[in-house]
């Protein structure tokens, strides 16, 4: 986080190399890295999907809530 650049093309080879195994998805429990992996994703233009490990546990529980009511609820929850 105190050098975007060299976050944002660290988190672009995490994904290109993620690609490369066959993932579609990849997992943190990092929020920092989370939000980098969203960037590497945007930077490549990859169809993989980045998940904070609290949604994967979010939606164990919960499976009928939607991602973007978990993302939400870890917004506003930060926010306080």
């Amino acid at each position: 986080m105190a050098n975007p650049e060299i976050q944002r093309k660290m988190a672009a080879e995490r994904i290109r190399e993620a690609e490369s195994t066959g993932a579609e998805a990849i997992v943190t429990p990092c929020q920092t890295c989370y939000l980098g992996l969203l960037h590497g994703i945007e930077e490549t233009g990859s169809s993989m999907r980045a998940y904070h490990l609290n949604e994967i546990l979010a939606l164990s529980i919960c499976p009928e809530v939607t991602r973007e009511e978990i993302i939400n609820a870890f917004v506003r929850a930060a926010a306080r």
